[in-house]
């Protein structure tokens, strides 16, 4: 239920003592590649971040912990098609995001949209409610910003 995933967002963002931009930065140096999406998670006790990195058509998903910023996790695997392009960094867009929102991102992702390549960030605003931010992955501007309602 949609209030229980609430709280299991706001509880992942107090106990994440490391930003986004750091896990990312973990990852990339574990990895290699540019971060192309990212998810703040609280699982089995344990908050972590899950990047995924690409690097041609190798994907690596990585799983960093929220409090120490270590590797718990790596796999690789070979992806046929080359991931979007952009020319701004996840976490520019992040930063986009949360700047426009005023709170913390939980999760991001770089797509392709309506012919255009995006990024959807997820940011937990400080009041608790979800906002789905739609950045530009050419230029940084914020396209859109909705409050998240659930389905």
């Amino acid at each position: 239920d949609t209030s229980s995933e609430a709280g299991r967002a706001a509880l992942a963002v107090a106990q994440a003592n490391i930003s986004p931009a750091q896990a990312i930065a973990a990852a990339a140096a574990k990895a290699g590649g540019k971060a192309t999406g990212i998810d703040l998670k609280h699982k089995n006790g344990v908050t972590y971040y899950k990047v995924e990195t690409r690097q041609g058509n190798q994907e690596h998903k990585l799983e960093i912990d929220a409090q120490s910023g270590q590797v718990l996790n790596s796999k690789t695997k070979t992806e046929k098609d080359a991931p979007p392009q952009a020319k701004i960094s996840l976490q520019q867009a992040i930063a986009a995001a949360e700047a426009k929102v005023g709170g913390k991102a939980i999760e991001a992702d770089l797509e392709h949209e309506k012919g255009s390549v995006v990024y959807d960030v997820e940011v937990l605003a400080a009041n608790g409610t979800k906002h789905d931010v739609k950045v530009n992955a050419d230029n940084g501007q914020v396209i859109s910003s909705k409050v998240d309602h659930p389905d």
